[in-house]
């Protein structure tokens, strides 16, 4: 009732505003072949200050973040992911969840390959063929490295479709050790390096099984001892002896007979090489032998495959010729039916139905 008045004064400040979060990461939804690192900023700008940020990592974009934010995260498994976050201040304001992807693949192509030939002669060329995938991205390039002739050189390789890629490694003019590996690039830029393969290159690769062989070199070798060039094999060859004939184990394999080999230790090729510097008598091919009545066992007389009838010319009328099958164990007889040519490295049975010795020289064409 005197009049006295009193008051107080108080303020308010309101923050509705969410706070926002930023990063460095400046590969977001980006294939990379590296570990990544990704730090947070979190800021509430002139409000309430931030509370909490809290982050979680899926395979599935979809997870809530329920992972307190202290430091620098990093990110090194290979694949993708989901790096999901959010911060709250103190009144209580939530920032919507922000995404990003994280995208890391280290790890080249796979390449399976399987070496076709350890063994090749002068003059052939090999066909590579590989498997080449990529998990995570593509295949950009497959390479095709080779050594022929002692010079280094590559060759892109060619997609069949799929996954196979195929090229060519080219013919070596001379005796040496072929060397081959294949490279594959993804489109991330990383590197994978298969493994390095070596082929002999020999003048002449005679075909084994495991099993019995009829085999013969048309021309001199190097080194002519079976101990060399057939070591621990069992080896027989035909000798006539007047009208008959005698089985011998042969020290030496010459250009013109036909030997039988068994016991090939690891069924496949065995490389020999020819003596180029042999001429005149003995060095074959192009020299005459002397084929006796009824059964002889010899070689093809040339480096080059050819029919009966041209290796052979006039004398092919006198003759019953037989090749061995390996695959059947059985003899064919050369015919109009049975037209096959005499290759290298083969021997035969050549039956002479005349009553006399005929002489037989293979010009080679």
């Amino acid at each position: 009732n005197a009049g006295n008045s009193a008051y107080d004064e108080i303020s308010f400040t309101w923050d509705v505003t969410a706070p926002t979060t930023s990063d460095n990461f400046a590969n977001n939804n980006i294939w990379v072949n590296s570990d990544q690192t990704i730090t947070l900023t979190p800021s509430d700008g002139t409000g309430s200050g931030v509370a909490s940020t809290k982050y979680c990592i899926n395979g599935i974009d979809d997870c809530t973040p329920d992972q307190n934010y202290t430091a620098s995260l990093l990110f090194s498994t290979e694949g993708v992911v989901y790096f999901r976050y959010q911060s709250t201040d103190n009144a209580g304001n939530v920032e919507v969840v922000i995404s990003k992807t994280v995208k890391i693949d280290k790890t080249g192509p796979s390449i399976v390959h399987t070496q076709p030939v350890q063994k090749r002669e002068i003059g052939e060329t090999t066909e590579i063929n590989a498997t080449i995938t990529d998990v995570l991205n593509t295949v950009a390039t497959a390479t095709l490295y080779y050594t022929v002739d002692g010079t280094p050189s590559s060759i892109v390789m060619t997609s069949l479709g799929g996954d196979i890629y195929n090229a060519t490694i080219p013919a070596s003019s001379q005796s040496e050790t072929a060397t081959y590996h294949i490279e594959a690039v993804d489109n991330m830029g990383t590197n994978t390096v298969g493994t390095t393969y070596n082929i002999a290159v020999t003048s002449l690769v005679l075909d084994l099984s495991s099993d019995w062989n009829l085999v013969s070199v048309p021309k001199t070798l190097e080194d002519n001892s079976i101990g060399t060039v057939l070591p621990s094999r069992e080896v027989w060859k035909y000798v006539r002896s007047g009208e008959s004939g005698t089985w011998e184990t042969p020290t030496t394999i010459n250009p013109g007979e036909g030997y039988w080999v068994n016991k090939e230790l690891t069924a496949g090729g065995v490389g020999i090489n020819y003596d180029e510097s042999c001429s005149g008598p003995g060095c074959g091919p192009s020299e005459t032998i002397y084929l006796q009545p009824g059964w002889n066992l010899m070689g093809h007389m040339c480096t080059i495959a050819e029919p009966p009838t041209d290796a052979f010319g006039t004398v092919y009328d006198y003759l019953f010729i037989l090749r061995y099958n390996r695959a059947t164990d059985e003899f064919v007889i050369h015919s109009t039916t049975n037209n096959y040519n005499m290759e290298p490295g083969e021997g035969y049975w050549i039956f002479l139905v005349s009553g006399a010795q005929l002489p037989y020289t293979n010009f080679c064409g």
